[in-house]
């Protein structure tokens, strides 16, 4: 069974399941924003794999950085 949450300084499957998907949707805004702000549909892989790593990076970061009770860069408390 998966844990709800992850102990400071610690990632655990589905704090990666969780950052997937938001690597995902990262990439699906990586691909939609470029095409609302310019109008025209360019499809470039560089920026949507840059985007995908970004919000991926930045999920993982911060469940690596907050412990179990919700507290951001807390130890553990007993």
């Amino acid at each position: 069974m998966l844990s709800k949450v992850s102990a400071f300084m610690k990632i655990n499957m589905l704090d990666l399941t969780k950052g997937l998907i938001t690597a995902i949707f990262g990439a699906i805004g990586g691909f939609i924003l470029p095409i609302l702000q310019s109008g025209s549909f360019d499809f470039n892989w560089t920026t949507i794999l840059k985007a995908a790593v970004a919000a991926a990076f930045g999920y993982l970061s911060k469940q690596l950085f907050t412990n179990s009770d919700g507290q951001f860069m807390k130890k553990e408390t007993a």
